[in-house]
């Protein structure tokens, strides 16, 4: 079996005009996956900043805290908990 020159010159050209649009679709590709995952994470860590900071809170309002009492309050909302006494 020989080889057409023509067919090899063809798939190289193919190849050559190919690799830019594939480069371009990795790095986006990349950049979206690396944003979302920047994102989640930011979000993970507030959430658990929340969660770590409510005993304090807590502490705070058995002893008095009006401060610690509108945090209390506020604290489904900055957890994104639906309040189930609006109705």
């Amino acid at each position: 079996m020989s080889k057409n020159p023509e067919s090899d010159y063809s798939y190289q050209a193919f190849r050559e005009a190919l690799e830019p649009l594939l480069r371009q679709t990795y790095e986006a590709g990349f950049t979206a996956g690396y944003i979302t995952g920047h994102d989640e994470g930011r979000a993970q860590g507030y959430f658990e900043g929340i969660a770590a900071c409510t005993p304090a809170i807590s502490d705070g309002l058995r002893h008095g805290s009006p401060a610690c009492g509108r945090i209390m309050q506020a604290l489904p909302a900055m957890r994104g908990d639906e309040d189930e006494s609006e109705d």
